[in-house]
C-alpha cells in the first residue's frame, strides 16, 4: 500500500493507524462497543527520503492513556529492531548425528541427508509467543497487567544465495490458481513459514517448547513437500495434487558448494520485504549465515530410480 506521506511530517519519525469514522451513520461500525473494535498504531522510524522497507512487528493500543508506560519499553525497541522486515540472528546447521537434541559427533551417523537446518531469532520468537499467550489469557480473564500490542509478524521466508551472487532466492514462492466464479487466474506469492510450539502429550507442567530450527532445506521449497523425495521413499501419490506449485530457485543444494542465508518477516497481510533486496539495500544490523554443505555420512549403493514405475535396480556401472 502506497501512501501519500508528507516527509516533511514524518521525516523525524511518527505513527500511522486508522480508526472508524463514527459521524458516519451508514458505517455499521460506527457505533461498535470500545471493547469490540480497536485500534493500533504502527511506528514509522526517521525517513531521509530514500527508498527502503518499513515493517510493523509490534503494533501500539491507541488510547488516551496508557496505564503502564514503561511495560512498553520493550515493545517500542522491538518495534525499531524490525522496522526493516528482517531477522538479526540466522543460524543454520547440517546435522551430523541422528540425536537432533544434543548432536554429539560419537552418536550415530544419520542415515540420509537431511540437508540444512536453519533458525533465527529464537529468544524473540519466544517472547512474541508468550507476549501473545499472556495477553489471550488476559483477555478471558480481565487480568489487566498484559501487554496489548499484537504482533505483526505472520511468519516468516528463508532466501539463499551462494556467497558472492549479488542477488537473493526465495525459498517460499509458490504460484495457486485463484477460481472466483468464471474468474480464473494464477497468483504468484511467498508463503510464510511459522514456527509452531510443541509439548509432550505425557507431560504434567504444561510447558510447550519450540525447535532448534525453524526450517530445514533439502534443495527445493520450504513450503510444499517434496514429492519426488516421498516417492522415492515408497509413499503413494496423493490422491489430489497440493494446491501451491513451489517456484523452485535457481541455486541447487551441492556437495562442496557455500551457502549463505536470510529471513524476511511476513506481515499480517502477507506482505515482505522485496527478496529482491541486495545485502546493502536495508540497515545492516543482521548477521548473514555461512555454511558449507559436505557428505556426513557413507554413501550407499548407486540406484537407478523410475519415479513411474517406483522401480530401482543397482547400477552395474
Amino acid at each position: 500500500m502506497t501512501l501519500p506521506l508528507d516527509l516533511a511530517t514524518v521525516k523525524n519519525g511518527s505513527w500511522i493507524y486508522f480508526r472508524v469514522d463514527a459521524s458516519n451513520s451508514a458505517n455499521p461500525y460506527a457505533n461498535a462497543p470500545t471493547d469490540t473494535l480497536k485500534s493500533y498504531a504502527a511506528r514509522l522510524p526517521a525517513l531521509a527520503g530514500t527508498a527502503r522497507p518499513l515493517f510493523a512487528a509490534s503494533l501500539f493500543p491507541v488510547v488516551d492513556a496508557i496505564p503502564n508506560e514503561s511495560l512498553y519499553d520493550d515493545v517500542q525497541i522491538e518495534a525499531e529492531t524490525y522496522d526493516d522486515g528482517f531477522a538479526k540472528i540466522v543460524h543454520v546447521h547440517q546435522p551430523i548425528s541422528t540425536d537432533a537434541a544434543i548432536e554429539d559427533r560419537n552418536q550415530v551417523k544419520p542415515g540420509t541427508d537431511a540437508g540444512i537446518q536453519i533458525g533465527w531469532d529464537d529468544e524473540q520468537v519466544t517472547i512474541w509467543y508468550n507476549r501473545s499467550l499472556k495477553t489471550a489469557l488476559s483477555t478471558q480473564t480481565s487480568v489487566p497487567d498484559a501487554i496489548e500490542s499484537p504482533l505483526g509478524v505472520q511468519g516468516y521466508c528463508v532466501d539463499v544465495r551462494e556467497p558472492g551472487d549479488a542477488n537473493w532466492h526465495s525459498l517460499c514462492e509458490g504460484s495457486a490458481t485463484i477460481t472466483y466464479g468464471t474468474f480464473t487466474a494464477k497468483v504468484l506469492r511467498e508463503y510464510g513459514i511459522e514456527p509452531v510450539p510443541v509439548r509432550s502429550a505425557d507431560g504434567v507442567d504444561k510447558t510447550s517448547w519450540l525447535p532448534r530450527y525453524f526450517a530445514q532445506w533439502r534443495g527445493k521449497s520450504l513450503i510444499v513437500n517434496d514429492m519426488d523425495a516421498y516417492l522415492l521413499g515408497g509413499g503413494a501419490a496423493p490422491a489430489t495434487p497440493p494446491a501451491i506449485t513451489p517456484e523452485l530457485p535457481p541455486v541447487q543444494l551441492l556437495y562442496g558448494h557455500d551457502y549463505e542465508f536470510r529471513t524476511r518477516l511476513l506481515d499480517l497481510t502477507g506482505g515482505t520485504p522485496d527478496p529482491g533486496l541486495g545485502a546493502g539495500s536495508t540497515p545492516v544490523r543482521r548477521h548473514l549465515p555461512h555454511v558449507h554443505f559436505a557428505v556426513t555420512f557413507r554413501p550407499k549403493r548407486l540406484l537407478f530410480h523410475s519415479i513411474a514405475g517406483l522401480r530401482h535396480s543397482p547400477s552395474t556401472a
